[in-house]
């Protein structure tokens, strides 16, 4: 492990950071995404061990080796408050994805009138991001730079779709959580690759956008990352919270 005097100073703190840094390169089956490792071969076994009392050490290495981690592919340095999203579940990431989405496309949310298409939203994204989204939870802190940035994205999958390029759903919901997700991945575009590929692992593959991430190289991770820390900020527990800051 890195010796890193500010983990030192944050575990007598708040020891669950530490913890969260520990199980990130320690214990995958603790937080990889269910659908990735469903793709993995015996993935139930897989999820029976790692909730089996001594079946964690098991579990942990039978995904190391079949996701290609090695000891050079751990992340132990989370010094920079920013890479710490990496460490979050991916229930509380995917909560803020749609939160953060809802707000992008708030105009658009708060015109609906119709009971089944707002339920059908409401099914989609969760009822906390349409409210979000009616409670202006973001206001006027999205920057120009991401503004612009989220319209690109916005023109290219429309132009995708279009030319027979995507043939996923391109309704409201679906919009709302591919630009929540692009913002929430853009804050580690870049990043070294131990920490990006486990923070992605984290993530559906169906919102793993290649064309995001060319775009958000562009050196918009901090003005992403203020706007996730936002949100954030408003979702999160108070032991969540702790980790960052």
């Amino acid at each position: 492990m890195k010796d890193s005097a500010w983990m030192v100073a944050k575990s007598r703190e708040h020891p669950e950071l530490l913890r969260l840094v520990h199980e990130f390169n320690r214990f995958p089956q603790n937080w990889v995404h269910p659908e990735h490792i469903g793709m993995l071969p015996h993935g139930d076994i897989v999820r029976f061990l790692a909730g089996a009392p001594g079946g964690q050490g098991t579990a942990a290495r039978w995904i190391d080796s079949h996701l290609g981690f090695s000891e050079e592919a751990v992340y132990w340095d989370f010094e920079e408050e920013r890479t710490r999203l990496a460490l979050l579940d991916f229930e509380s990431l995917a909560k803020i994805a749609c939160c953060l989405g809802s707000g992008l496309k708030a105009g658009e949310i708060s015109k609906l009138i119709g009971r089944a298409e707002i339920m059908r939203l409401i099914d989609e994204i969760s009822r906390d991001a349409y409210e979000f989204a009616l409670r202006g939870g973001m206001q006027n802190r999205i920057s120009p730079q991401v503004s612009e940035m989220v319209a690109r994205w916005e023109l290219a999958a429309e132009m995708r779709s279009s030319e027979g390029w995507d043939g996923g759903p391109s309704g409201l919901g679906c919009r709302v959580e591919k630009l929540g997700w692009g913002l929430v991945r853009s804050v580690l575009v870049g990043e070294p690759m131990p920490l990006w590929r486990r923070f992605n692992l984290k993530i559906p593959s169906k919102f793993q956008d290649s064309a995001f991430e060319a775009d958000a190289r562009e050196g918009l991770g901090t003005a992403c990352w203020d706007l996730v820390k936002t949100v954030a900020r408003k979702l999160l527990s108070p032991i969540q919270l702790k980790c960052f800051g």
